[in-house]
């Protein structure tokens, strides 16, 4: 069964979703129906609106868009290659108000010739924000693209009070 709610952020809608095992998809400024029509071809079920699955979530998405650095405790359960597993794994331990170059975050996963690839694999993430792929950025310090629009990576990396010019390393 997948289970999903809204959230109503300063960026505007985020529709999160859930399987048994954890969140699984989440979409920021999208319509409802699209990302409805999105967990049906990725999960092949019907979702079940349900705001009462994700309490702790919601709690801790409040405090996020206060400007609160937040580790989410929620668990995750993501579809991915080995490789873009790797790099969702990577990405969760990128501090907030801090960012990496893709090459940084290739390094990391031991892939440093991988850059492209991580980049690639930075736009397949399922549920941004949680997983915070808005903190990988270019090596030359311009920000790089963001699945949903620059614009959405921009204000996330402001709101962690952060341009996202300089990187950080994971160690």
């Amino acid at each position: 069964m997948i289970r999903y709610c809204t959230y109503i952020s300063c960026l505007g809608p985020i529709h999160v979703a859930r399987t048994g095992a954890g969140v699984s998809d989440l979409s920021i400024a999208t319509e409802a129906d699209l990302f409805v029509k999105r967990l049906i071809r990725t999960h092949g079920v019907e979702p079940v609106y349900d705001e009462g699955a994700f309490a702790g979530l919601l709690r801790e998405l409040d405090r996020y868009f206060n400007g609160e650095w937040v580790c989410f405790k929620e668990p995750l359960d993501l579809i991915g290659t080995p490789f873009e597993l790797s790099v969702f794994n990577a990405m969760q331990r990128i501090p907030f108000g801090k960012t990496l170059s893709y090459h940084e975050l290739a390094a990391a996963i031991g892939r440093p010739k991988a850059q492209r690839a991580v980049g690639l694999a930075c736009g397949k993430n399922p549920v941004p924000v949680i997983v915070p792929c808005h903190r990988v950025v270019r090596s030359d310090g311009t920000i790089g693209g963001y699945t949903g629009g620059v614009w959405i990576k921009k204000a996330l990396l402001a709101l962690e009070g952060t341009t996202g010019i300089k990187g950080e390393s994971l160690s």
